[in-house]
């Protein structure tokens, strides 16, 4: 076994000096534990190079779309990426081993609300039973989100939360709802908004303003200037003409397919996002 130079820094801190050529990989605390933590996972449990996914079922998520504000369903994408695989739904804070039930002040911090506000919110979310409030915490109802297993024969789309997070960072709440309201329509294959978003890709039948609008329950204006800002943030490409337009999501925050699964379709329209993302940098 290769033995290093022992050091003591100028704090009186004691370590070993690793030369440079060993190449060695330097991780926090924090990565060790998450790192010790997924090997400890059946394969079947762990996630495609570490993306953590909320697996969203289509037909629950669309009985509610129409009976939530945009605010409301941005609040429940906030709420719902927090979730942890083998939680069965309790959202925690803290260690990824032994985290704390979250209660509705951490609520409040993660939607950036006041206390009184947050609560307005999180009543709405329990009254439609997407939360559920019990003694020993507060959960997200399995009917319409989980992480780590899923409900056989139901149809899902996959949320990613490292992406959603970056996304939704930029995005003000009522926006972010529009990201809960498309899950429905996500076509499993092509990544487009559709009506029909389990037919084969010859029979799509595409969503443009006006469709969009009347499924979800908003004005064309709303639903055309929130998909512009959706598309700055990167999670959206607006596509077709001013009279005709179609919604393109980004695979990396959605997605239908096997985890591993990669067409040249699906490095195709990542190769789209790029260059739109470069272009609007310039």
């Amino acid at each position: 076994m290769t033995k290093y130079e022992r050091v003591v820094n100028e704090n009186g801190e004691i370590g070993v000096f690793v030369p440079e050529s060993i190449n060695a990989v330097i991780k926090t605390p924090e990565e060790v534990e998450k790192a010790k933590y997924y090997a400890s996972l059946p394969k079947k449990k762990r996630f495609h190079q570490g993306r953590n996914y909320v697996v969203s079922y289509n037909d629950a998520v669309s009985e509610v779309i129409r009976d939530l504000t945009l605010t409301e369903a941005g609040a429940m994408v906030k709420i719902m990426i927090q979730l942890r695989v083998k939680s069965d739904g309790k959202l925690l804070k803290g260690s990824i081993l032994d985290g704390e039930p979250m209660n509705k002040a951490d609520i409040a911090r993660i939607l950036g609300r006041s206390r009184s506000n947050a609560n307005v919110l999180i009543d709405r979310l329990v009254a439609l039973d997407l939360l559920d409030i019990r003694p020993d915490g507060i959960y997200v109802n399995k009917r319409f989100h989980s992480m780590g297993d899923r409900i056989s024969d139901e149809v899902f789309t996959k949320v990613y939360t490292v992406k959603a997070k970056e996304i939704t960072n930029s995005l003000r709440l009522n926006e972010i709802g529009m990201l809960y309201k498309i899950i429905p329509f996500f076509h499993f294959s092509e990544y487009y908004l559709c009506v029909n978003p389990n037919a084969d890709k010859s029979f799509i039948e595409y969503i443009g303003r006006e469709t969009l609008a009347s499924l979800i329950g908003h004005d064309v204006s709303t639903v055309s200037k929130i998909m512009g800002r959706l598309q700055s943030a990167g999670a959206i490409l607006v596509t077709g003409t001013r009279k005709e337009v179609r919604y393109l999501v980004h695979p990396d925050l959605m997605f239908r397919q096997a985890e591993g699964f990669e067409s040249d379709w699906t490095v195709a329209v990542r190769k789209l996002f790029d260059d739109h993302a470069k272009k609007s940098r310039r």
